[in-house]
């Protein structure tokens, strides 16, 4: 059962289904303690910390992850390959937590060791979103080069494995540098192909990101109509508790309008 709420919890939070997902996720956590399933303890500590994260409670989320860390600390005595590739996802994690909180720079610590874990596994999902963030950070400090490197590197083995949760955050990436670069026309196709995927999978946190992206690439334009049209959705879709986006919508709408 606690197994079945924590797996569940994962896939609402990638439809935004939050208050369900944290409910499900402390439920987990309450019956993996009882029957002293460290491992998966810290597992549920850790989708909690990506939760509490999109809800910019960053306090609470760093709190989660310090927990999750030492629950597969602890576990390297069972089976400690299992154990630091789930420290490297922890690792993940923190990086995404500093992503979104404007600390690239911590990120940047937080990515490097993420990859330098998955790397040890060799297990390509670990690898490829290592590599997207690697990309996502390198953007945020200004080194477009280093990020079109990791971000090749991540939709490259994404593509050869038909990873497609992660497909839309890379090609949002990917978009967002060739705007820097200003390449607008690849940069507005790479995020609708994002918004497509992000759509068919219902994956609503990522369309929010992506219709940022848009209302912000449209304001660029002088398109106000087009920019918006994607801010009323980015509003939408972040409504569900997502917070730095929800922040971010209303940010651009504010500088335009």
């Amino acid at each position: 059962l606690a197994i079945g709420l924590g797996n569940l919890a994962y896939q609402q939070i990638a439809i935004g289904d939050l208050e369900a997902a944290e409910s499900n996720l402390r439920r987990a956590i309450r019956l993996s303690q009882e029957i002293e399933a460290e491992e998966d303890v810290a597992t549920w500590h850790q989708g909690l910390a990506q939760l509490l994260a999109y809800q910019a409670k960053f306090s609470e989320s760093e709190k989660e992850l310090a927990d999750a860390m030492k629950g597969f600390v602890a576990t390297e005595r069972l089976d400690i390959e299992v154990a630091r590739e789930w420290q490297g996802i922890v690792w993940a994690y923190r990086a995404l937590r500093s992503l979104l909180m404007e600390d690239a720079d911590k990120a940047l610590k937080e990515a490097l060791r993420a990859r330098e874990l998955a790397d040890d596994r060799h297990y390509e999902l670990d690898i490829i979103w290592a590599e997207w963030l690697l990309g996502a950070v390198f953007l945020a400090r200004g080194d477009l080069k280093q990020s079109e490197s990791h971000l090749n590197e991540a939709l490259s083995r994404d593509r050869r494995i038909n990873l497609v949760e992660i497909e839309p955050d890379i090609l949002l990436a990917l978009a967002k540098l060739r705007f820097s670069q200003g390449h607008k026309e690849e940069a507005e196709n790479l995020a609708k192909e994002a918004l497509e995927i992000a759509e068919r999978c219902g994956y609503r946190l990522k369309q929010a990101d992506i219709h940022n992206f848009l209302a912000e690439f449209y304001l660029a334009s002088k398109d106000k109509a087009k920019a918006k049209e994607h801010l009323e959705l980015a509003r939408e879709r972040a409504a569900c508790g997502y917070v730095p986006a929800l922040n971010k919508a209303n940010q651009l709408d504010f500088r335009a309008f």
